[in-house]
């Protein structure tokens, strides 16, 4: 990941706090869809290899004395321990010495598959259009959303504000006369009747996780018997989408 920020003559590296892990990348514009791209794969795809955590287990040795040696830095750390007393952001920021050789690539795993969310996740951009960040954020999470579909519960507070945002984007469309024009056009020719915005709402309502995952299950799920179309321009960067499907247990990846 290293080597091909460095050939966009970038940087990538990532950080802690108490409250958040950051991945952060500083680049050219052109280079925003690989970079995102990188920390997208390095968010799904870690690889946490032995040697890597051995590695990383002697840098945590080192930073722990490191810190230990110097006040400044360590009374903090007490501070927030006795504040909080060990609780929430009294929890240490480093690990503590005797815990050091329980990390491994279980345990990592473990932790990602709890933390690493959607609704704990957030991507953040400074210098770019918003909608050129949201775009680009669709298109190289759009696998492991579809996955998760499928695989992870629906938490209540995540349908109820998609369903909130779809009643409002669907309620200042019509604002248009133009798209109202071509909605009723539309609506004749599918249901031969003009649909009230205050049914659609009602419909809207009564989508429920159940319901998510069973349309998710039809359309993607591995036995589904769809097969999945793929559109790009050119090759450099598509992998092998097949491999991909498959490794998130999507249909259409044989």
């Amino acid at each position: 990941m290293a080597l091909a920020m460095d050939k966009l003559g970038g940087q990538i590296l990532c950080s802690s706090s108490r409250e958040a892990l950051m991945y952060q990348s500083t680049h050219f514009h052109s280079a925003t869809p690989v970079a995102m791209s990188l920390i997208a794969d390095t968010v799904n795809n870690a690889a946490l290899l032995p040697e890597e955590i051995d590695a990383q287990r002697e840098a945590a040795r080192y930073e722990l004395r490191e810190v230990s040696s110097k006040p400044e830095m360590i009374i903090p750390e007490i501070l927030h321990d006795v504040a909080y007393s060990g609780r929430g952001l009294g929890n240490p920021l480093l690990c503590p010495e005797e815990r050091i050789d329980l990390i491994d690539g279980q345990a990592m795993r473990a932790y990602m598959k709890e933390w690493y969310k959607p609704e704990r996740i957030v991507i953040a951009g400074a210098g770019m259009p918003h909608e050129r960040a949201r775009r680009t954020r669709r298109q190289v999470f759009l696998i492991h959303e579809l996955s998760l579909l499928l695989y992870t519960p629906l938490a209540k507070a995540e349908l109820q504000r998609a369903k909130n945002q779809l009643k409002s984007s669907l309620v200042m469309a019509l604002e248009s006369r133009a798209i109202e024009v071509e909605d009723l056009g539309r609506q004749i020719l599918v249901h031969n009747r003009k649909i009230p915005v205050s049914e659609m709402c009602e419909r809207i309502d009564e989508v429920d996780a159940e319901r998510i995952h069973r349309v998710a299950q039809r359309i993607f799920g591995p036995k589904s018997g769809n097969k999945a179309t793929v559109v790009c321009m050119g090759k450099e960067d598509v992998k092998d989408w097949r491999a991909e499907l498959t490794k998130y247990g999507l249909g259409g990846g044989a």
